[in-house]
């Protein structure tokens, strides 16, 4: 049994109580929100596992240090991605028409506080008089969306910003863009980041959570410190004024991408984990950084 997050892992532990049937849990969440009680029981699920799964390098230090999961049954599997889709928007294909004279930033999240919205609107607001061709979007919806267009308006870019809100075709939006922004205040490990890399797209993102595992600072990607909207705004610049050096950071985003990110690879790696769990032998490919999957 594969058991998710604290819920199905916590049902998926009692459910095997007393049967021969291996446990594997993957954590995709450092639980900042678990109370004392969720953090004992969940020291209780990890010991109760065969296998317990680390999407990100912070988790699996979380899980370490925190819970003490033993190293010989703590994995990391990094999350991944198929390839890039190749599609273009499905809705409304003259949306975007008028915005097709410049470069084009964006941002793919949930329009909460921890996604850090407010510090990409005071980047583009730090670009905009630099360079006024350059457009911004933001895909996505929530409880902030009014609040942020507000701020837009307020910062003077709200002719610059269109919200698309909530689009089933974000993956085409995100191969549309110029430059990919995580802006993220807290983080895990954002799937968008990997969509951009199989696409080749530049990123630029905040380092939190998981992200620094996905790309390495100057390698495939620029990271910032969380919620610094000038040193946001100085990467954008950078990069949109040096194309060849964004092209640079997208494919080299692409490769880290096709070696260590890919759906395949991943597939491999939770088969192996599978057959650990079962007692039959098996390879498990590395990371490059030597951190051992198994």
């Amino acid at each position: 049994m594969h058991a998710h997050v604290y819920a199905s892992a916590t049902a998926a532990a009692v459910a095997t109580l007393g049967l021969d049937v291996p446990l594997v849990i993957t954590e995709h969440s450092e639980g900042s929100w678990r109370t004392w009680h969720a953090r004992q029981i969940s020291r209780w699920v990890y010991r109760r596992a065969n296998h317990v799964v680390a999407v990100s390098s912070p988790i699996r230090r979380l899980l370490l240090e925190e819970y003490g999961v033993p190293p010989k049954r703590l994995i990391l599997v990094p999350n991944a991605v198929t390839p890039s889709s190749g599609s273009t928007p499905s809705e409304s294909p003259s949306l975007l028409e008028e915005w097709q004279e410049g470069p084009l930033v964006g941002v793919v999240a949930q329009l909460k506080p921890e996604k850090g919205l407010s510090t990409f609107l005071e980047a583009a607001a730090q670009v905009s008089p630099l360079l006024p061709n350059v457009r911004f979007l933001v895909v996505g919806d929530g409880l902030l969306r009014g609040e942020l267009e507000a701020l837009a308006e307020h910062l003077g870019v709200g002719g610059r910003v269109r919200f698309l809100g909530f689009r089933s075709d974000a993956r085409a939006l995100v191969e549309l863009l110029d430059v990919l922004v995580v802006p993220s205040l807290s983080e895990g490990t954002p799937l968008v980041v990997l969509e951009a890399m199989a696409a080749g797209i530049p990123v630029i993102a905040s380092a939190v959570g998981g992200i620094p595992d996905q790309i390495r600072h100057e390698k495939e990607g620029l990271l910032v410190p969380p919620g610094d909207s000038t040193a946001l705004g100085e990467a954008l610049l950078g990069l949109l004024r040096n194309p060849a050096r964004a092209r640079d950071l997208g494919e080299a985003g692409h490769q880290r991408w096709a070696t260590e990110f890919n759906h395949s690879t991943m597939v491999l790696r939770v088969e192996a984990v599978y057959r650990s769990a079962a007692h039959a032998p098996s390879r498990v490919p590395a990371l490059e950084d030597g951190v051992p999957l198994l």
